[in-house]
């Protein structure tokens, strides 16, 4: 009965792991972008806020256009998209 048990186990386990899914070719392309947070003490209300400061240029690699202030859970944080 014990054996039965371990068998099930290991198979149900198995195929758990075949059955994941395989990384997205995309991410793991090392020109990919990704967006990080930047400038985390000040509260900005536009994206102008944010593109003034130089922890948020320096993470957008000068491309201002890659700055913006707030998302759905974070409405007064910074964010930058940059290749780091």
């Amino acid at each position: 009965m014990q054996v039965l048990f371990f068998l099930a186990t290991a198979l149900s386990l198995g195929a758990g792991t075949l059955a994941s899914p395989a990384p997205a070719p995309q991410s793991l392309d090392p020109r990919a972008y990704y967006w990080h947070g930047c400038a985390a003490w000040i509260e900005c209300h536009s994206d102008a806020d944010c593109r003034t400061n130089s922890d948020c240029i320096q993470t957008a690699q000068s491309n201002t256009n890659n700055i913006h202030c707030g998302q759905e859970n974070y409405p007064f944080a910074c964010w930058a998209e940059g290749n780091n």
